[in-house]
């Protein structure tokens, strides 16, 4: 679900709003509205299993997947003669610094995984996404109904950050939340301002940003890393 790998917080301009513009919630999926969910522990198994995932490479290869996707997506729209821009915003780009982010939020769930063996999603989800995870549960309160609370994000997001939670509130970092949407990337106006990347911009970027040799004491963790590149993104990996 791709949707579900968006960013968690977007901030869209509107010059009717003396600060810029409200913040949304961009991270779209069901699942956190399912309370009993949540308050379950992570289970042991997929515990295990996420552990054993070597972050850049699962980025890698979902990158890959997703372009193969693009260009069966664009092929199909030049064989029927339709404009791709009236039917979807395509080819897909990404905000640059997204990819990086990716890897750097899959390795701190891992993280947490490794010192909180205990913790339930819920606790997972507050500690790494605690602003978005505040604001789904006030939505819950605000419409109890499950279905309807779902339908408030994916049909029309008419809730902003700003209108369910206390701005001078303060977070575990004993910041106040109004800093930090301020502080947050504003990945919304940079799509709008079309500051984006392709596919193979944005693997070029994570590719810099990946220090292979710092796995030296890893061979399995590096081979999995080039060997992801070598399938998806030969002309890339060599030109790095």
């Amino acid at each position: 679900n791709d949707v579900a790998l968006a960013d968690p917080i977007v901030r869209y301009p509107d010059s009717s709003v003396l600060s810029g513009g409200k913040h949304s919630i961009g991270v779209i999926n069901i699942l956190y509205f399912f309370k009993s969910l949540l308050q379950k522990r992570i289970c042991p198994t997929v515990r295990e299993k996420v552990l054993l995932i070597y972050p850049e490479s699962f980025v890698i290869e979902w990158l890959g997947i997703l372009n193969g996707k693009n260009q069966s997506l664009l092929r199909l729209f030049q064989v029927s003669g339709l404009e791709t821009k009236s039917i979807h915003d395509l080819p897909i780009r990404f905000v640059p610094g997204k990819i990086s982010h990716l890897v750097k939020t899959f390795q701190l769930i891992q993280a947490r995984l490794i010192d909180s063996p205990n913790w339930t999603l819920q606790e997972l989800f507050s500690d790494i996404q605690h602003i978005v995870e505040r604001a789904h549960r006030e939505i819950v309160n605000i419409v109890p109904d499950m279905t309807e609370a779902a339908k408030c994000l994916f049909k029309s997001n008419k809730y902003h950050i700003e209108d369910l939670l206390n701005m001078n509130e303060r977070l575990k970092d004993n910041r106040r939340l109004f800093k930090v949407l301020r502080e947050e990337r504003n990945l919304a106006t940079d799509f709008f301002s079309k500051r984006t990347q392709t596919i193979s911009q944005a693997i070029d970027d994570l590719i810099r940003h990946i220090d292979v040799k710092s796995y030296s004491d890893q061979p399995t963790h590096q081979y999995d890393i080039l060997h992801q590149l070598a399938i998806f993104f030969p002309e890339e990996a060599k030109n790095n």
